[in-house]
């Protein structure tokens, strides 16, 4: 499960974990954290389930993606973390069985075959329990303890973003599985591939089903790209197809990349002209990135230069000044700069500014940013600028007082070719930026 070369890191990742956990509980005055790992979850009135994902929570503890109803308990006073694995006797389905020596080592493990009774071992425990989970799944022990505590999860979410060196390799090798599936996504759409084909070229290069990615994959030709979250994939081929924007990860023990990149067919088409600009822009914003940097103000920076280049290209006629004042760029570019990173695609604490949870929300202007800290070493981030052609928010541009100010004829012409964004996932050093994606996938 864990491979033999990052054992060692992820012992002191897990050492690092179990420490802190027992400094919040300390500090919130509790004695013990039960986490509950998920339960596979039926269909209304069906005997199926829906694709388990693990309680991130524990997840950042062990990879266990594959055991439902695993349950993880630290205590202020032991060493070892207690962790609970179910392995039922079942010939209906297949039993996953733990077979990783560096888990076994660092846990106290207890396997069982029928749901364990947790109560009753809870029961024999003296202190007060904080529980992080699902509600109900704490329903039928019949105990008592707090569920969710702020106190808790607000000091785990803050420092979720800085990662380990265990979950930098994670986020590398997911970067890398992630790269190599882009690059056979992008090979299908220039053969001619439909939306579905391509992604099933990105899933066939890393070996994966669709529950095993890290988000739901968006491959959008044409139009559809001007979809921010388009999720659909037609599995008819476009006649034209004139574009393609593919937004997809992979995931390496638990831990997942985010990548986006857009192509265009006619590689002497303005579209293809602002692909390349726009992927200066990016690059541009990732060589500011260093410890100490507001992520704000790389964001308001994204603005600056994506107003720039609509103006530079005649999609907006008057000056970057006026065009800024009337705030013209967010047409065109609607959504957040990027995001916290690693075993969730949107890592928690985005808008903290300590372990209180007090929030420093994004300004009115930018609603949708999901991260408004400020950078620090270890942080992993995405950096992911865009350029759309959005029918409806150009329907309102159109009914505004700038409806002078924009090329409708142009807009017109770039319509079809839907939207660009370009996405990669960086890690903050003491020197700068390291780009993870870059590694891999030159473009």
């Amino acid at each position: 499960m864990i491979p033999q070369n990052l054992q060692s890191s992820y012992q002191q990742h897990l050492d690092d974990q179990v420490s802190s956990v027992k400094k919040v509980l300390s500090q919130s005055q509790f004695d013990h954290l039960l986490i509950a790992g998920g339960t596979l979850n039926y269909r209304f009135r069906d005997d199926t389930t829906y694709p388990f994902r693990l309680n991130p929570y524990l997840a950042r503890f062990a990879p266990l993606q594959h055991f439902p109803n695993s349950w993880l308990l630290i205590s202020a006073d032991q060493l070892k973390p207690k962790l609970w694995l179910y392995e039922p006797q079942d010939f209906w389905h297949k039993v996953e069985t733990l077979d990783c020596t560096a888990i076994s080592e660092a846990f106290d493990i207890e396997v069982t075959t029928t749901k364990p009774n947790l109560a009753k071992q809870l029961n024999a425990i003296s202190g007060k329990i904080a529980a992080l989970g699902d509600a109900s799944e704490f329903e039928a022990l019949d105990i008592e303890m707090t569920i969710n505590p702020k106190s808790v999860l607000n000091v785990l979410d803050y420092h979720c973003g800085k990662k380990s060196e265990y979950e930098i390799a994670c986020l590398s090798h997911a970067n890398k599985l992630g790269a190599a599936a882009h690059c056979a996504a992008r090979d299908a759409f220039f053969d001619g591939a439909s939306e579905y084909q391509a992604h099933q070229a990105f899933l066939s290069a890393i070996d994966a089903e669709d529950h095993q990615l890290p988000y739901d994959s968006i491959v959008a030709i044409n139009q559809n790209s001007a979809i921010l979250h388009y999720t659909f994939r037609e599995r008819q081929k476009q006649q034209p197809s004139h574009s393609m924007l593919i937004d997809a990860g992979a995931s390496f023990l638990g831990y997942g990349s985010d990548i986006t990149r857009t192509y265009c067919r006619d590689s002497n088409h303005l579209f293809s002209d602002l692909i390349r600009a726009l992927d200066d822009i990016q690059q541009k914003i990732i060589a500011l990135i260093k410890p100490g940097v507001d992520y704000l103000d790389l964001h308001v920076k994204t603005h600056a230069e994506i107003t720039q280049l609509l103006c530079e290209s005649q999609i907006i006629q008057c000056s970057v000044d006026e065009a800024s004042q009337h705030g013209l760029s967010r047409t065109f570019f609607p959504h957040g700069l990027g995001h916290f990173l690693g075993i969730q695609v949107h890592d928690k604490g985005g808008w903290f500014r300590d372990e209180s949870g007090a929030e420093r929300q994004p300004p009115k202007e930018h609603p949708f940013l999901r991260l408004t800290r400020t950078l620090e070493q270890g942080h992993v981030v995405t950096i992911e600028p865009g350029l759309y052609f959005i029918p409806m928010l150009l329907k309102q541009l159109k009914s505004s007082s700038a409806e002078q100010l924009i090329n409708w004829k142009l807009v017109e012409q770039l319509t079809p070719f839907g939207g660009i964004r370009i996405e990669d996932n960086v890690l903050v050093t003491d020197q700068g930026a390291r780009n993870l994606t870059r590694e891999f996938l030159a473009y």
